[in-house]
């Protein structure tokens, strides 16, 4: 995996920096890479080219441009979010805000106990086959007339 970032100082892009980076493994806290030099792309960008990156670990890193930079531009983050990539921050928006259908409704003695969720990317395909971005189970307990738990799952 390539981590990357931009040095800027007053919006102007600045090169010539001695970048490093330092990388952890954010599951077990550990630091995997410890100043690492970074190679200059141009116009301010830098890069740092992790080998041992494992796509099912989620990273931190923090990019040091130098002391030639002034503390409030001299350092910068990045990382990986492998558990949480953009379909799962869409489907969770989704599920949030809008384009869900709740169908295959189960009900015991008038109470919900399960339920399949979808959500849709395009608002015209609720309720339909097309588009389903994700589909989740809801599980629904009960004590008494009281609702215990829930639970919702991606199936």
């Amino acid at each position: 995996m390539v981590f990357t970032a931009f040095f800027s100082v007053a919006g102007v892009p600045e090169t010539g920096l001695t970048v490093t980076i330092d990388i952890w493994n954010l599951g077990t806290n550990t630091k995997v890479v410890d100043a690492a030099g970074c190679t200059e792309v141009g116009g301010g960008f830098y890069k740092y080219d992790y080998t041992s990156y494992d796509s099912d670990i989620d990273y931190g890193a923090i990019f040091d441009g130098g002391v030639a930079l002034d503390d409030i531009y001299r350092y910068k983050y990045a990382g990986n979010i492998t558990n949480y990539p953009e379909q799962l921050l869409l489907r969770t928006l989704g599920l949030s805000f809008e384009n869900y259908y709740i169908d295959t409704t189960v009900y015991s003695s008038g109470k919900l106990t399960s339920a399949r969720i979808r959500i849709y990317s395009v608002a015209g395909s609720v309720g339909t086959d097309d588009d389903v971005s994700a589909t989740y189970e809801l599980v629904a307990t009960y004590s008494g007339n009281d609702l215990s738990t829930y639970k919702i799952e991606k199936v």
